[in-house]
């Protein structure tokens, strides 16, 4: 299987250019700054907001005005009054948000050469190389599904120094113990509170001061992440975060079952274009740049590599046990996100899926169907009852966690063909 290497060779200006690792309900976006690398973590159930009670006031009553003009054949009266009344105490969800910031801020900001960033699409593997003054340094880093935990790995031939500085709106406390450093937050709204750990093993001399670890001299260091939630776990969720951090001790033994899971899924179906040699061989940047600039320029591997991307992404952010995959998949940046990096059910959501069956990976289509049974259904038939006085369930044009189903945002909300066009 060929093509499989998201090749690039620049850091990431922005978000938008980041690279995604992911383990289904939890994992990062990697810059791979050679100055100061940012790597955003997430993780799916830190959300704002609440379960509440969504039954619209007259909402009902509403309905039964505009039957009532379409049963007496008023049809031309109907839009300009649901225009002017029918948008009324429609409310909207909270974000979906980022966990945090962990920036890697590097003691030596001389210009990097020999640059290149690599994402394995079949290994689920993030890296990253370049030369410092003659100094090869790597950054190795993956989410692992079963274990549960992130990994960075950084390398360097000659010791390095950095500072690991975590940052995040809503922090209620950080704590640093036996190298561990705890972060406790919560969400902009409904304060579901949350923790996030990272375990720091080093061959260098640390430190902790001002919110800040120092790691001085090192050649090697690893950091093992773990996010856990109220949301999940209630009140032992900084236990559990703990518990799967005692867990985490060897780099190696992690990536080598990481791998294994991820490829087991992402080697079940492939897709071929070829491309010359020449082409192939260069950085996926580049190709894009080519294809760009030169209007008869062709690339058909790139759209096997588009494929892969795309399962790779759906692997990554669906798997047995978590939540779908929401706008975003799981990756986020701020508090407040595009859209509330929610679940839009008037296509985008069915887009995420898409692809499971035709490319061989079934499971990642089980969150789905999960979420519609579990979160859904059973505030669907509520709003079906009290909103419109129906059996049955109904779901709008989007949803959160907590079993949002009814209109939202203003009278375009107003489509109850959510669950018809999931089914």
């Amino acid at each position: 299987m060929q093509n499989h290497v998201i090749r690039l060779t620049e850091p990431a200006e922005n978000w938008e250019h980041a690279s995604p690792i992911g383990g289904g309900s939890f994992g990062a976006m990697l810059f791979g700054d050679t100055k100061t690398e940012k790597i955003y973590l997430c993780e799916e159930t830190i959300w704002s907001g609440e379960e509440r009670d969504t039954t619209i006031k007259d909402f009902k009553e509403r309905v039964d005005t505009l039957r009532k003009m379409y049963l007496e054949g008023r049809v031309t009266e109907i839009d300009p009054w649901a225009e002017k009344y029918l948008g009324e105490g429609i409310e909207t969800i909270k974000s979906y948000e980022y966990a945090g910031l962990l920036s890697i801020d590097f003691e030596d900001k001389s210009r990097a050469t020999e640059y290149e960033r690599r994402l394995y699409l079949n290994t689920g593997i993030f890296e990253t190389s370049y030369k410092k003054k003659g100094n090869l340094i790597t950054e190795t880093a993956f989410s692992s599904y079963s274990d549960e935990t992130t990994a960075v790995k950084i390398h360097a031939e000659k010791e390095i120094s950095f500072d690991l500085i975590f940052t995040r709106e809503e922090i209620e406390s950080v704590t640093f113990l036996n190298d561990l450093l705890l972060v406790r937050a919560k969400t902009a709204y409904g304060n579901h509170r949350f923790a996030v750990g990272i375990k720091i093993e080093t061959d260098g001399d640390i430190s902790y001061n001002d919110n800040k670890v120092s790691i001085i001299n090192a050649a090697d260091t690893v950091l093992f992440i773990a996010i856990a939630t109220e949301f999940n776990f209630n009140s032992d969720f900084e236990a559990v975060c703990l518990d799967i951090l005692s867990e985490a001790e060897d780099f190696d033994e992690l990536k080598d079952a990481h791998t294994a899971d991820f490829a087991s899924l992402f080697n079940r179906s492939d897709i071929e274009f070829a491309s010359s040699e020449d082409v192939a061989a260069l950085p996926t940047d580049k190709r894009l740049n080519r294809l760009k600039r030169h209007k008869n320029a062709q690339d058909d591997g790139l759209y096997a590599l588009y494929f892969a991307f795309g399962k790779y992404l759906l692997i990554s952010s669906s798997r047995d046990g978590t939540l779908p995959a929401n706008l975003q998949g799981i990756w986020v940046e701020k508090m407040q996100n595009p859209w509330n990096a929610d679940f839009h059910t008037n296509i985008n959501l069915q887009m995420n899926y898409w692809l499971p069956e035709v490319a061989n990976i079934s499971e990642c289509h089980l969150p789905l169907f999960d979420y519609l049974n579990n979160f859904i259904l059973e505030s669907g038939k509520k709003t079906a009852r009290e909103n419109y006085g129906c059996r049955g369930t109904v779901l709008h044009h989007l949803s959160d966690i907590y079993g949002f189903t009814t209109p939202a945002d203003g009278i375009w909300g107003v489509w109850p063909m959510g669950s018809a066009w999931l089914s």
